[in-house]
């Protein structure tokens, strides 16, 4: 389901029934999975911290040596994940779930679309990120919380990518 790339020689993808594969400069290799359920996200910031998210709250990680499982602090569908720093990390999915890690657990923050779904989330730094889903919603995170913005459609947006904040 997606693909993230620290280097030409790392890489991971993620997939259907908790498939992990890891990419070595040379070939892709599985890796050995701590979940066997569905994961639609990932994101990295070394070859030794990466995240991956998925189907019923679904939250992995990966320290350079294995995979280990997260508890999620909401039930919902999580479908895309972007890493600022070790303990700065937001999560997005269904039913308009956001989550954000601070280094020592995840916590649910509030969102201003309680019930649509979310489908891509980008962090530009630790005040500055983007959302988009359901109904063409956009939604800026400012440091502290999530603001909803108008866009000119009313599809939906499957994803997100910033480089700067403007």
């Amino acid at each position: 389901n997606f693909v993230k790339m620290d280097s030409g020689t790392f890489g991971i993808a993620v997939g259907d029934n908790g498939t992990i594969l890891h990419w070595n400069g040379v070939s892709w290799q599985s890796q050995t999975s701590s979940t066997s359920k569905d994961l639609n996200g990932v994101d990295l910031l070394s070859t030794t911290d990466a995240w991956a998210v998925g189907k019923n709250s679904e939250i992995v990680r990966w320290d350079g040596v294995s995979w280990t499982n997260y508890a999620a602090p909401l039930n919902a569908e999580l479908l895309s994940i972007s890493m600022v720093a070790t303990d700065d990390i937001h999560a997005v999915g269904g039913s308009g779930a956001t989550i954000k890690w601070d280094g020592v657990a995840w916590f649910e923050v509030f969102s201003p679309t309680p019930s649509e779904p979310i489908y891509g989330v980008s962090m530009v730094n630790s005040t500055h990120g983007f959302a988009a889903g359901e109904s063409g919603r956009i939604m800026h995170w400012d440091g502290v919380e999530w603001s909803d913005h108008i866009t000119p459609t009313g599809n939906r947006l499957n994803s997100v990518a910033m480089i700067t904040a403007s």
